[in-house]
């Protein structure tokens, strides 16, 4: 189960669990406290509804973030993206990706995204690396985690509802 995942289950847990004898000030603080401890996390998820998960919205966001390599924390490691499918170079130009940030890598399988996505981000090359996937096993979530903490970057997973 990813990061934010746990805090939102704690977060919801800790609200049931505050009697109304504590304040609400104490309250706050738990949730606070809950929070932070699970924002060391290195690998987000989202989870777009339809079928299909190259939306407008995706593709606003990965444009943004190729142009992050830019900034002097970032200077010289790119947006890594695992991407299915052919991403023609209008499609790229029309929400402004800059091209020169971006590395697009095309697995020749869904089974081979986990393993492609393990390797970039312990390669230390990405700020960020993103995986269009199908989905899989939460049991490779810690392995993935570990592989962000060694390369000191970003994870995104993205896959359908």
């Amino acid at each position: 189960m990813f990061a934010a995942n746990r805090a939102l289950l704690a977060m919801q847990t800790t609200a049931r669990n505050n009697t109304d004898k504590q304040s609400a000030g104490n309250a706050t603080e738990n949730i606070t406290t809950t929070v932070d401890s699970a924002a060391s996390s290195r690998l987000s998820e989202i989870i777009v509804a339809g079928k299909n998960p190259q939306g407008d919205l995706t593709f606003a966001m990965l444009a943004h973030l190729s142009h992050k390599y830019k900034s002097s924390q970032e200077q010289g490691r790119w947006l890594t993206w695992i991407c299915p499918m052919n991403i023609g170079k209008a499609a790229l130009e029309e929400f402004n990706f800059d091209v020169l940030g971006l590395r697009i890598l095309h697995p020749k399988s869904e089974e081979q995204i986990p393993t492609l996505l393990q390797h970039a981000l312990a390669a230390g090359t990405s700020h960020t690396v993103v995986a269009h996937c199908q989905g899989f096993s939460y049991k490779l979530y810690p392995w993935l985690e570990n592989a962000a903490s060694q390369g000191r970057c970003n994870g995104l997973i993205i896959r359908p509802q």
